[in-house]
Formats: C-alpha cells, structure tokens, sequence
C-alpha cells in the first residue's frame, strides 16, 4: 500500500509539473514553453 501511496503522490507532483511544462502528444516527450 506504500508503495501505491508513493506512486500517486508522484502522479500528483508530475500533473502540477504539466503547469510549467507540455508534453508532446506524439513523442510523449516533455518540452518547455518559451
């Protein structure tokens, strides 16, 4: 259960990145606006 605990805060703290950062639909790579 831990370990599930810690992966969902990780989803968390990774949907509040996509603030600052997009992620590229077709290469799924995360790349900063300028």
């Amino acid at each position: 259960a831990e370990y599930i605990r810690n992966q969902l805060q990780e989803d968390i703290a990774n949907d509040q990145l996509t603030l600052f950062e997009n992620i590229d639909p077709f290469t799924g790579e995360k790349y900063k606006k300028k």
